[in-house]
């Protein structure tokens, strides 16, 4: 009997664990989940290929992108046709009806353990076909890379720096044959983005570009491939993004743009400051429709290098350039001979090309400079400029063309990283102390210091590091090295009010001035010129004076003689002795009194 019962049992556990692994698996049976950025990226541009093939709905229209919060996030509900969820949170969710994708949207955004969620969308290459002739390196030879790259290959050096170009493939054409790596093609969803089908070869272009004005330096191109054949899907480009900073890109050349008022945008830029948090220079095209950057992603984040269009007079093309605050520095972009997928030459025109110089000028800086980071090899981009348009920076030629030879000559010793003197410290409220940092080498050309606090109504600090702690609380204090923006950080508790050190001891250095045989019945006491010294519980000293709020005790002039006077401060006393006579007037009365009396 008890056999039975306990078979009976164990086919009843047996039955719930096989009915709840089937429930867990029919929850989202369509959607998986990825623990890595390259695994989201290669499956949602499997979704992205097998449904851009069908011709009886907008793909685009009906996939939602977006992020979530919890880990634990449930996309079943939504009746998704199929899914990635990443890591960190970020999801791909594909629908076969616009209705169904706008149902989610608006689920999603009113979720709040969504962070945000919007449509996919496309974006466009930056480039035109162009008129009249010319050779392949105007623009090498205007931004003087011939010079820079001819000096770099002197050097043989035997590290490289890669160029991730981020686009639609790169064909292997044999200007390109000894400068590409392996890459990613996301429109196919395959290892080969070499098939490069777009209307103008402008992948191909952008390379061939970065290769001539790298040829005598060992700068390597990463094609990723997010566009087909002028467009490109946001969810792509982003995974592409992706792709090439985890796979070794140090600098990212983004050709492609779309308004803000027609894309959504959130995800790529995320996709940018994750590329700036992982030290990837990314170099965006301004946009060519004539129109504010401000209203043009990728070129409105101020993360990216910004690069606008330049004439070979070296005038602006107006009207055929994107401007704005955004932008960063100007660089050819009219009539640029390069190659096709075919292997011939052609031209284009537009900002896509302007930004191929300027990625090729960062990958020839961090080639020779592997010490300095993303933001330090912009900063030394816009100081190689020479100035265009209005002096100083303006809104069209953002800093100038660079010059690149400047490099050559230039002995800058770039900042490589901070120190402070203490990552943690325990302060009263009331107390103050000094930090120090220090900007490595230590003979770096830069070593100002910026210092902030991220509480400074707890912690408040100035700008040479002097700490005061204000009120009860946690504050970090961060120095940040105006060079490359290096950061060291130190923890600061505040764990109440100071209490002041007390006084344990007092003596007499200097009496009163006056003391002795002067002082007359009646008069009142005098402490000037008595100098005390108080000693306290931290083993400080303090000279203290008459005017520092003594107060004393024992002195009476109702009779004469020799008085003790005790003074006292900070809850401790000392003393000291004067003399009492009678004055003249009282002595007179006095013999007389005796001369009475004694008669």
């Amino acid at each position: 009997m008890k056999k039975r019962l306990l078979r009976i049992i164990a086919l009843a556990v047996a039955a719930v664990c096989l009915f709840s692994q089937y429930a867990v698996a029919s929850v989202s049976p369509n959607i998986i989940r990825v623990n890595s950025n390259t695994e989201f990226a290669v499956e949602a541009a499997k979704i992205a290929a097998e449904y851009e093939r069908q011709t009886d709905f907008s793909a685009e229209d009906c996939r939602i992108i977006g992020k979530v919060l919890s880990d634990g996030f449930d996309f079943g509900e939504y009746g998704a046709a199929k899914g990635v969820i990443g890591a960190d949170g970020r999801f791909v969710l594909q629908f076969k009806s616009e209705e169904a994708a706008s149902n989610c949207l608006a689920m999603l955004n009113a979720d709040a353990k969504a962070a945000y969620a919007e449509r996919d969308a496309v974006i466009c290459t930056n480039s035109e076909e162009a008129d009249g002739n010319g050779s392949l390196s105007w623009g090498t030879a205007a931004i003087e890379a011939d010079k820079y790259s001819e000096y770099l290959g002197g050097l043989e050096l035997e590290r490289s720096v890669t160029v991730a170009i981020v686009d639609s493939g790169v064909a292997e054409i044999d200007f390109l044959k000894d400068k590409l790596v392996a890459g990613y093609d996301f429109i196919d969803a395959d290892n080969d983005p070499s098939n490069d089908i777009s209307s103008d070869s402008h992948g191909t272009f952008i390379a061939s570009i970065i290769a001539d004005c790298t040829q005598n330096a060992p700068v390597k191109i990463m094609p990723v491939r997010v566009i087909d054949s002028k467009n490109a899907l946001i969810m792509n480009a982003v995974n592409g993004i992706y792709y090439a900073v985890d796979n070794g890109a140090q600098v990212l050349n983004a050709s492609f743009g779309g308004a803000l008022s027609k894309q959504y945008c959130r995800m790529l830029d995320e996709a940018l400051a994750y590329a700036q948090a992982n030290d990837v220079c990314v170099v965006a095209s301004a946009g060519n429709e004539g129109i504010n950057t401000n209203d043009y992603c990728p070129a409105h984040n101020i993360s990216a290098i910004t690069v606008t269009s330049l004439y070979e007079n070296l005038s602006f093309a107006d009207g055929l350039s994107n401007y704005g605050k955004e932008v960063d520095v100007c660089a050819p972009g009219m009539n640029i001979t390069g190659y096709s997928a075919s292997g011939e030459l052609k031209k284009l025109s537009g900002t896509s090309m302007a930004a191929a110089f300027i990625s090729a000028s960062a990958a020839l800086f961090r080639l020779e400079h592997p010490e300095c980071n993303a933001l330090q090899t912009q900063d030394a981009i816009k100081k190689s400029c020479a100035d265009l348009g209005s002096a100083g920076f303006d809104i069209y030629y953002g800093y100038g063309i660079p010059r690149l030879s400047k490099f050559i000559t230039d002995k800058t010793v770039y900042a490589e990283g901070i120190s402070i003197s203490e990552t943690s410290a325990v302060l009263a409220a009331g107390e103050s102390k000094a930090l120090f940092a220090e900007v490595l080498p230590a003979n770096a050309s830069n070593r100002a210091v910026e210092w902030t606090s991220s509480a400074p109504q707890t912690v408040s600090v100035d700008s040479d590091g002097v700490l005061t702690a204000l009120a009860e609380g946690t504050a970090v204090i961060t120095a940040k090295s105006i060079d490359g923006e290096y950061k060291a950080k130190a923890e600061i508790t505040v764990s109440g009010r100071l209490v002041p050190p007390s006084v344990v001891s007092l003596s007499v250095v200097s009496p009163p001035s006056k003391t002795k045989y002067i002082y007359k019945s009646g008069e009142q006491l005098e402490l000037d010129g008595l100098v005390l010294e108080a000693v306290y519980s931290d083993g400080s000293k303090k000279t203290v004076t008459a005017e520092q709020g003594i107060t004393a005790s024992g002195f009476s002039t109702s009779s004469v003689g020799e008085k003790t006077v005790t003074v006292e401060y900070g809850g401790c006393t000392a003393s000291f002795k004067i003399t009492v006579e009678y004055a003249w007037w009282q002595l007179i009365i006095r013999i007389l009194l005796l001369g009475f009396l004694w008669y």
